[in-house]
């Protein structure tokens, strides 16, 4: 029974993760934080629609916002290039998070938790270890255990996934299965302004491929919690988002920056869980 229970954790942990990974996971994180990360101009609307943690007599200036906005970007530039370590990522992350509760644009919201929070997961990782400026300049590296390098990214899959399943039930909360199986998301796709040619072949199409399809998201998105239990579920479930968010972006001509959320996941599997996936195939 106990190898049994050593066993199931070690197929939950997954493989182990190089410093090489982590500085790459650091460098896309960052990257993708200048192509969707906060704009100012989202700032504007937010002082007229204050929500959440900032009531209207709390609001900052514009010029206050314009200074830590720039901070946050200066900080985030720093990371890149692996200066700075934990603490210039953890006011990075902090700072995200910040701009988070000061917008009401749910939608923008929602894509920018994900990085945030992947931002956060840096700053408790040895994540400047390889390819930073901070190994250029000679500084300390210690050695690390397995544990202390693969228990960020886990949380990273978890918090991606979650989100997946949030948007599941969600959907069965508010109409249960009738979300797919009504007319509801046919309707969606009709009243959508930038919908694509592929969703007006659709359309012209039975709509109960549609329905079906609807269904098969939700079911995949409820799902979603139990696919990290091994390697394999977790590589089906980084393919399994790549395909949806892809074919989302395709028919509905939008949501480009929800591309994020499969990369960011894709970036947080261990490498050696691919190889042995592509071993395990090839015997």
């Amino acid at each position: 029974m106990v190898h049994s229970f050593s066993w199931f954790l070690e197929r939950l942990w997954g493989s182990p993760v190089s410093s090489k990974q982590v500085a790459v996971f650091r460098v896309v994180i960052c990257l993708l934080f200048f192509v969707i990360g906060p704009e100012e101009s989202q700032w504007v609307s937010s002082r007229w629609n204050p929500v959440g943690f900032w009531p209207e007599d709390s609001m900052l200036s514009a010029d206050t916002l314009h200074i830590l906005h720039n901070a946050l970007r200066g900080c985030v530039g720093l990371a890149l290039v692996g200066f700075g370590g934990r603490a210039v990522l953890a006011l990075a992350g902090l700072g995200s998070a910040f701009f988070i509760s000061y917008s009401f644009n749910f939608e923008h919201n929602q894509i920018l938790s994900a990085l945030t929070f992947a931002m956060l997961a840096l700053a408790v990782l040895p994540a400047n270890d390889s390819w930073s400026v901070d190994r250029l300049l000679g500084f300390p590296i210690k050695e690390r255990t397995d544990a202390e390098l693969i228990w960020p990214f886990k949380l990273v899959q978890a918090y991606v996934m979650s989100i997946y399943a949030a948007a599941g039930f969600a959907k069965l909360q508010m109409s249960g299965w009738d979300w797919a199986f009504s007319e509801n998301f046919p309707l969606i796709l009709v009243s959508s302004e930038s919908r694509s040619i592929i969703a007006d072949l659709l359309l012209d199409g039975p709509w109960e491929l549609i329905q079906m399809g609807a269904a098969l998201v939700v079911l995949l998105e409820v799902l979603s919690p139990f696919m990290i239990l091994s390697s394999k579920l977790r590589i089906f479930f980084a393919l399994e988002i790549v395909v949806f968010q892809v074919g989302v972006t395709l028919i509905m001509g939008r949501h480009y920056a929800f591309l994020s959320f499969p990369l960011i996941y894709l970036m947080s599997l261990p490498w050696s869980e691919w190889r042995r996936s592509h071993e395990t195939k090839t015997v």
